[in-house]
């Protein structure tokens, strides 16, 4: 028996029995409670553990997607879940910096498994390995400063040091962490990156591996406490930019990668105000239509000029399923990233970040009118099909996994409530 003609069933299997696993685990773990395993080397709690549970969803999609392809690819993306994992958990340097770097080496193996996306993954290698010298070299100067790698170690120590001595490897650590999600101006990488890939690889690298950052975050805050306000600059930056620049794009993932931009700066701007309640209802909101929108777009058959997005009008199920995703992503009401929008701006509000406040207003009218002509693009302009014709049916009609398009459907459906924010 062939092991890659079944790998795609047998990561399946593997996974549904995972999912199940961590979730009985978080629905048994006690509220509040937290277990330190490894002589202290590993931590888990209910926030870490709903962390595991979302990303094993999302790469439960993306493995459902890439069920025909061969067993590197699969074995590849357990890779980068198990570094996710180990990053995420590990409660000391030692764990989570190989963690990290297992994430790292996976992506790139999954980039360099399709044929034409040698530039991508070469621009994408090349800066990752960068700035993980930068990581590097921050965690060096931390130890050296306080003589651990252990997290606990360093948030007391952080407590005692004087802030001119730990700014330098704290601003390390958040030019590191600002380009693996690509925020302003370390972001240059993502429009490139994203052209430069099919639609099924895009949905790994806009996901998971700024999903596993994302999550890590709050375990570092301690260590970025003084520089906070430039990681808020920097979110500030990255909604600027992308309101700017979406206007000028015509290539659809070029498009994406600017939004993907501005709605990373949303969420580390309500993370730098410390307001942990916006950012995971923004972060929860944000993927699932992100995964949903790159979802239906790898199942259209070479994509890459917005203007040919009038093909997806063939297929009714999934032109209502991207106008719906489209539309959370714009924030219009009375969809669910209207109201994870609103939770950022009343953060600010609380703070008194006025003059922030009243540019996230501002970029978010701006931003929604891109995603507005791109849905009268592509329902309201004259149809342009596919230049292959093998990629239709007989019937010329899309070829569509429907249950994973219901799926994913209704997923984005039921946070369009204001249920999610009781």
């Amino acid at each position: 028996m062939s092991v890659g003609r079944y790998s795609g069933r047998i990561s399946f299997l593997s996974l549904t029995f995972y999912l199940f696993f961590i979730g009985y685990i978080f629905n048994h773990f006690p509220d509040g409670a937290t277990l330190i395993l490894a002589n202290g080397l590993i931590r888990i709690d209910g926030t870490l553990l709903f962390s595991l549970l979302f990303m094993g969803i999302v790469l439960f999609i993306i493995v459902n997607r890439a069920n025909n392809l061969g067993w590197e690819f699969h074995l590849m993306l357990f890779g980068g879940y198990t570094g996710a994992i180990y990053m995420i958990l590990g409660y000391d340097w030692l764990i989570s910096l190989i963690g990290f770097e297992f994430l790292n080496l996976s992506t790139y193996l999954i980039l360099s498994l399709y044929r034409g996306t040698e530039s991508a993954t070469l621009k994408y290698l090349l800066m990752s390995a960068f700035f993980t010298t930068l990581l590097l070299l921050s965690i060096s100067l931390f130890y050296g400063l306080t003589g651990s790698t252990a997290f606990d170690s360093l948030y007391a120590s952080m407590n005692y040091l004087d802030p001119s001595l730990t700014l330098w490897p704290q601003l390390l650590l958040l030019l590191t962490l600002s380009f693996k999600l690509g925020l302003v101006p370390v972001h240059l990488w993502v429009p490139d990156v994203y052209d430069g890939l099919p639609m099924e690889l895009v949905l790994w690298i806009g996901t998971l591996p700024k999903l596993a950052i994302l999550f890590f975050l709050p375990v570092l805050h301690p260590l970025l406490l003084n520089v906070n306000e430039y990681f808020l600059i920097g979110g500030v930056l990255s909604f600027l930019l992308a309101a700017i620049s979406l206007g000028a794009q015509y290539r659809l993932k070029r498009f994406l990668a600017f939004s993907a931009i501005g709605h990373m700066g949303i969420m580390i701007t309500g993370f730098a105000i410390g307001d942990y309640h916006s950012f995971w209802f923004y972060s929860l909101i944000y993927f699932t239509a992100s995964v949903n929108l790159f979802l239906i777009l790898a199942e259209l058959p070479g994509i890459d000029l917005m203007k040919r997005l009038s093909m997806i009008t063939k297929n009714y199920p999934l032109a209502f399923a991207f106008m719906i995703a489209l539309l959370t992503m714009a924030a219009v009401p009375p969809f669910s990233g209207f109201y994870a929008k609103l939770l950022v701006l009343f953060g600010l509000i609380d703070v008194r970040y006025m003059v922030v406040a009243i540019l996230l207003i501002l970029t978010s009218l701006r931003t929604a009118a891109y995603y507005l002509r791109l849905l009268q693009t592509t329902f309201f302009s004259p149809f342009v099909t596919s230049l292959n014709n093998n990629e239709l049916n007989e019937n010329n009609e899309l070829r569509v996994s429907y249950a994973t398009l219901i799926a994913f459907t209704s997923t984005c459906l039921l946070p369009t409530t204001q249920l999610l924010l009781l």
